[in-house]
């Protein structure tokens, strides 16, 4: 995504990273995302080692980073990655104030330079940015089961699968609310200061909201803009995550992007795209490295 509108300054930007592998390639992208205006912060999956992360920061020579202490053990597709994503946005809002908060995986890579992405975000202050969709909706409508029945991803106890059948057998069904619209797609995005605000300070909206998708399947792709499209600020939520990703396999991960992806990437208008494997595919990251290279002169 591109704009000729006059840069009116660089926002300063959080980079959150959610991380759970692969300490190298989260090392580069962090390095990859250094900008004067920008600060790294980094939650490792409580259930691995934090410190090869600490070591591959240290070997990509990052230095503006900082790794979330109070850390989740996150389960595929259940609540604790909205709990660790929302714990971490409070931790950042609680050490400093930044103009965005960017909200990214460690298998995320940057299309576009920073100061690209830094001069974006100051054209589109008080904007987030965010993917979702709305009841009628194809996906919402194929994705609506994840919020109608019961799902036990937290939990790790044994039988746990026939233990979910027994609960969703005898409980009561999810009752949809009459006063909320629940939207959603892709977890990832990008949110101006007030928006990360109005989600920590409005303790009755995310306390009910907590409660109604505690058990529902990957309730971090809902959680948030549920949360902010019900909200006064609907009208400065733009309906873009900034991020490429591909999901022509149809299945329930993206396509993991490879060197064959490159025309594509190169096209795109994105800042970002997801999701890349170093252990599939390193040169893709070295031809984009080279490409962001290009696109600084």
């Amino acid at each position: 995504m591109t704009t000729n509108r006059k840069i009116l300054t660089h926002p300063r930007v959080a980079h959150l990273l959610l991380v759970h592998k692969s300490p190298y390639q989260v090392g580069r992208l962090a390095k990859r995302l250094q900008h004067p205006s920008a600060h790294i912060y980094i939650h490792v999956d409580g259930k691995t080692r934090i410190e090869p992360f600490k070591d591959a920061m240290l070997e990509a020579g990052v230095s503006n980073v900082e790794f979330i202490a109070d850390r989740y053990r996150i389960n595929w597709s259940a609540f604790s990655m909205v709990e660790a994503t929302l714990n971490s946005l409070k931790y950042i809002a609680s050490v400093e104030k930044y103009d965005f908060i960017n909200l990214m995986s460690g298998e995320d890579y940057p299309l576009k330079p920073p100061l690209q992405f830094h001069s974006f975000l100051g054209n589109h202050l008080g904007k987030s940015f965010m993917e979702f969709q709305k009841s009628g909706d194809v996906w919402w409508e194929e994705a609506q089961i994840r919020f109608r029945r019961y799902y036990l991803n937290d939990f790790t106890l044994k039988g746990k699968f026939f233990l979910e059948k027994i609960v969703n057998k005898l409980a009561r069904p999810y009752k949809l609310p009459k006063s909320i619209a629940i939207v959603g797609k892709s977890q990832w995005f990008t949110l101006a200061e007030p928006h990360v605000m109005y989600i920590l300070k409005n303790k009755k909206e995310l306390n009910y909201l907590k409660r109604f998708f505690k058990y529902s399947w990957a309730p971090d792709e809902f959680f948030f803009q549920t949360l902010l499209y019900n909200s006064p600020h609907r009208e400065e939520i733009i309906n873009d995550n900034l991020r490429y990703i591909n999901w022509d396999s149809g299945k329930s991960s993206p396509k993991v992007l490879t060197a064959d992806d490159l025309p594509a990437l190169k096209a795109s208008e994105n800042f970002f795209a997801r999701k890349f494997d170093s252990d599939v595919d390193l040169t893709v990251l070295d031809h984009l490295d080279e490409w962001i290279r290009d696109c600084e002169v």
